[in-house]
């Protein structure tokens, strides 16, 4: 997902050269969602407010807001309410959004009338839409089941390290070896932005095991990949050594022959 995050200095009675660049650069990155942080406008300026609304608009993709501690919430709220949207009509100006299966929370942590922030009053709505998401994600295993688990694959481990397995050694094995480092380097970035794709899109069964054989199967071809272009690049590589002039003796040292 392509996203940016803005916090802004405050937008005053002055030419609006660097939002219309800002404006500008984001419709060259053209993000999946927009993030402002706050401090659009100073001393309650409401025409602001309405230009910020304007310029924001031209935007194709959905925009967040939070208040800043220079900003007058009920003029935001009320200037930019057909560009942000909140979880309350009044109160802490909280968000909470869904942008390709990443779900986004902005916290509204500002004081009324003081230029500091405090997110302790905000800490349960913070914790009941967290608890909420890991709800989506969280499964309670055996302990004896996991533990079991882990037994065996010390079990496992210890007998081929002692050689016990030996008699089983076969060369396909390599090959399946040969597999972990891709699948390492892919699983968990790739895996789990599929994941968060079809969470609640595609039955979760298909979804874990078709995900599994699909790194599996990228893994595959990354080691055929590297197979094939290793060797050539070390090729290259020995060539371009061997061609390099051999550095100049230091002072007072004899050339090797």
């Amino acid at each position: 997902m392509n996203y940016r995050t803005v916090g802004s200095s405050s937008v005053e009675n002055s030419p609006w050269q660097t939002l219309e660049l800002a404006i500008g650069w984001l419709k060259t990155f053209r993000p999946d969602a927009l993030v402002l942080t706050g401090d659009l406008v100073d001393d309650g300026w409401r025409q602001g407010y309405r230009l910020v609304a304007e310029s924001l608009r031209s935007l194709d993709c959905p925009v967040h807001l939070l208040p800043g501690n220079g900003d007058d919430v009920q003029l935001m709220r009320s200037e930019l309410a057909a560009v942000g949207t909140w979880i309350n009509a009044t109160g802490p100006m909280h968000f909470r959004t869904a942008v390709d299966g990443l779900t986004l929370l902005g916290v509204d942590v500002t004081v009324a009338g003081q230029s500091y922030g405090d997110v302790l009053p905000h800490l349960p709505w913070l914790m009941s839409a967290l608890a909420d998401l890991t709800g989506h994600y969280h499964t309670t295993f055996s302990p004896l089941v996991m533990g079991a688990v882990v037994t065996v694959f010390f079990a496992v481990f210890f007998l081929i390290s002692t050689g016990a397995t030996a008699r089983l050694a076969r060369r396909k094995w390599v090959a399946v070896g040969a597999l972990t480092y891709p699948l390492y380097l892919i699983h968990q970035n790739v895996g789990f932005g599929l994941f968060n794709l079809g969470f609640a899109r595609v039955n979760a069964h298909l979804l874990m095991w078709g995900v599994v054989a699909l790194m599996l199967v990228a893994a595959y071809l990354v080691n055929r990949a590297e197979r094939i272009i290793a060797p050539r690049m070390r090729d290259a590589l020995l060539r371009l050594v061997r061609r390099s002039p051999a550095p100049a003796p230091a002072v007072g040292q004899q050339p090797m022959t």
